[in-house]
């Protein structure tokens, strides 16, 4: 993975237009971490859409988390 695009909310009903299609490259694949839960999050990237089950509250204190662990 080159690099992070966007992190979105996979329902999110305060957008007026699906932010997945907007960020989403034409004919770029989505890759599901967790293929039989519920997707939560959507990270897009360079490569490829990953859909996530965690939330994007714990994914992002989840990057905190390690960003510190690297900065020691």
């Amino acid at each position: 993975m080159s690099s992070v695009i966007a992190i979105i909310r996979a329902d999110d009903s305060h957008m007026k237009k699906n932010a997945l299609f907007y960020y989403q490259k034409k004919g770029q694949d989505i890759v599901y971490i967790k293929p039989d839960e519920v997707e939560k999050t959507y990270i897009i990237t360079d490569e490829c859409v990953y859909a996530s089950s965690i939330s994007i509250q714990t994914l992002t204190k989840r990057v905190n988390e390690f960003n510190s662990i690297l900065n020691l």
